[in-house]
């Protein structure tokens, strides 16, 4: 009696094997959806934290202005008493004045604060927010909190 495998079995357990691992690729590989929205938000913190650095760093108030309807953000910068000046975020080696979020996220919200169109976070030349509450900016149901006066997220 030979114990050696015939060729129809080979070919079967080989197709097994295979749609088994095809479907082990597809499920273990990223949803390139949820990819795009957390680089989206590291972006935004990336920004957020940018605008506190740029206030120490040319001894300005920065306001770092999110709009939910338009969903873009903003940055504008003053000195004492003068208007606001826009400024440039850098975003894979580019420059970009707005940022637009409409491409990524499908809705912007903003609780724990006034329920309005723009969400502005002042920071003061020292590195601190002037609101003195603390905010949630929600993207697509992933919320992001923005402690007071700190600024912590």
């Amino acid at each position: 009696m030979s114990k050696a495998f015939t060729l129809i079995e080979l070919v079967i357990v080989s197709t097994i094997v295979l749609i088994l691992l095809g479907f082990a690729v597809v499920s273990f590989s990223p949803n390139n959806e949820m990819v795009n929205k957390r680089k989206g938000i590291d972006h935004f913190l990336f920004h957020y934290y940018y605008a506190q650095d740029f206030a120490m760093a040319e001894n300005k108030y920065t306001h770092f202005i999110i709009n939910k309807n338009e969903m873009q953000y903003q940055l504008f910068s003053s000195s004492n008493g003068e208007d606001k000046t826009e400024e440039v975020f850098y975003v894979e080696s580019s420059e970009i004045v707005t940022v637009e979020l409409d491409a990524i996220f499908q809705t912007i919200d903003f609780t724990g604060s006034d329920i309005s169109e723009t969400l502005e976070i002042i920071f003061t030349p020292w590195g601190t927010n002037t609101r003195p509450e603390g905010a949630f900016i929600s993207f697509d149901g992933v919320t992001i909190n923005i402690e007071g006066i700190t600024g912590f997220v």
